[in-house]
């Protein structure tokens, strides 16, 4: 929960607060999450589609082999987290669309879960590390703006088709 509170008082702080290796740790602990969110798209194909695997997989490298590559090559440091947010971002994307269609599709709820904030909090994180890593010319993009309107809409959404699946 405190990385949370950091990510939140960084999202509209123009200075960066959060030091880039405090976000290849907190990636690691994502990627070893997504290490075991890729078991279960392998373990359950029905459930989800072969793109979310692919940008499951692909968050889970980055973020776990980020680690490592940044440690032995600290000259990478801001490459490897712009990738990393990168990735993030799309499979942040998909997790709203897919769970979107999977709440409206599903037969019973035995198989839906949502957790509220989980969207938002994954769009505020990928945000920060394109915002404050990437090239210069993506460094001019309202980059948190767009996550953190994204992220709430993203969170409506899933909320939404939620509440329609339980009305009807």
């Amino acid at each position: 929960m405190v990385w949370l509170e950091i990510l939140w008082r960084q999202a509209f702080r123009t200075k960066r607060v959060i030091e880039p290796s405090a976000f290849l740790d907190a990636n690691l602990t994502l990627g070893l999450f997504a290490s075991l969110g890729l078991l279960v798209c392998l373990r359950t194909p029905e459930r989800g589609s072969w793109i979310f695997t692919i940008l499951v997989a692909l968050t889970s490298a980055t973020h776990v082999g980020g680690r490592v590559l940044a440690g032995l090559s600290g000259g990478l440091r801001a490459s490897i987290l712009f990738v990393q947010g990168v990735s993030l971002f799309l499979t942040a994307l998909a997790l709203v669309v897919l769970s979107s269609a999977l709440s409206l599709r599903a037969g019973s709820l035995t198989n839906v879960r949502y957790l509220p904030g989980l969207a938002l909090s994954l769009f505020l994180h990928s945000s920060l590390e394109i915002q404050f890593f990437g090239p210069s010319a993506v460094r001019a993009w309202p980059v948190r703006r767009v996550a953190l309107v994204v992220g709430v809409a993203g969170e409506l959404i899933m909320a939404a088709a939620l509440i329609s699946h339980i009305a009807r």
